[in-house]
């Protein structure tokens, strides 16, 4: 997944790629957890491929509270849903 700055994202557009994500997560673990007899490698590359999209998701989220304050950076992490 490719992140990249986005200003003011809609906080709505956010949760909606959150879910997304979530839901697409969801079912490549079950099925790499479960449709095979050994955990393959590709499980791996999947837990860091997601912890990668959970952070940008962290600093999205992250950064709409820090532009609140007074000096804070402008904009927000968000990715690209082609995982």
């Amino acid at each position: 997944m490719n992140l990249h700055i986005v200003p003011n994202i809609d906080v709505e557009r956010l949760r909606a790629d959150i879910m997304q994500v979530l839901t697409l997560h969801q079912s490549m673990f079950q099925k790499l957890l479960f449709d095979h007899p050994e955990l393959p490698l590709e499980l791996a590359e999947l837990f860091e491929d997601a912890g990668n999209v959970y952070l940008g998701f962290s600093e999205a989220i992250s950064a709409r509270h820090l532009d609140r304050e007074p000096g804070a950076r402008d904009g927000s992490v968000v990715g690209d849903l082609g995982v």
